[in-house]
């Protein structure tokens, strides 16, 4: 019961979000979580690469840790990390040329 609630509220949120996001596709390559709750990660697409708007060293992905929709995100970027699979990250381009791009909704599919 539970994780129907929170894969609703997930759906729900990321479909509120999804047409004004930019999705990057790839392979989890380094994560991080701070003593601030921010979850910082990479995701490098099939060539090596982050997407050009997010280039922020080794972090270029960005969530914190503030709802339950964010918990179930770390589960899947460690399922996916893992697994060796790919994940599909929704984004925000940052306002500041440089920073992180701030991570709006994940998924993956078969």
């Amino acid at each position: 019961m539970i994780k129907t609630k929170i894969l609703i509220s997930t759906l729900l949120l990321a479909s509120s979000f999804t047409a004004s996001a930019v999705e990057w596709k790839g392979k989890v390559s380094n994560f991080y979580i701070n003593q601030s709750d921010q979850v910082l990660f990479k995701v490098e697409g099939t060539d090596g690469v982050v997407p050009s708007a997010c280039q922020a060293g080794l972090w270029p992905f960005r969530f914190f840790l503030n709802n339950n929709a964010s918990k179930e995100w770390v589960k899947m970027l460690l399922t996916t990390r893992s697994d060796k699979g790919e994940i599909i990250v929704g984004f925000t381009e940052p306002t500041i040329a440089g920073d992180r791009c701030d991570v709006v909704y994940l998924y993956y599919r078969d």
